[in-house]
């Protein structure tokens, strides 16, 4: 782009008078300066895109994870209460053993 910019600069000042030389060679320069601006934000967009639809992805699997783990969670609290439950149980059952115990003794 930097050669043609300069072999354009050339053929203008060759063929057209000193003034619009000047201005044509200013204007090419600043269309230059823009395209260059151009597609360094153009490559800014596109890596921000690409590390937008990663991000994306990775926020799926983060859901997908959440509702695994919720659902362990929750499996997790259903064995706690069984087990408190049955351990409830198993003192009442001990409790009932020792009632036993100390009606058959005191007779």
């Amino acid at each position: 782009m930097e050669n043609t910019l300069k072999e354009m600069e050339e053929i203008i000042k060759k063929n057209l008078p000193a003034q619009v030389s000047e201005v044509l060679s200013k204007e090419l320069e600043r269309l230059y300066k823009v395209e260059t601006k151009h597609n360094y934000y153009k490559d800014i967009i596109s890596k921000n895109n690409i590390e937008i639809k990663e991000l994306r992805s990775k926020l799926e699997e983060h859901r997908v994870l959440d509702a695994k783990l919720k659902t362990i969670e929750k499996a997790q609290e259903k064995l706690n209460n069984e087990t408190r439950d049955l351990k409830v149980k198993i003192l009442e059952y001990r409790l009932e053993a020792e009632k036993d115990k100390t009606d058959f003794t005191k007779m």
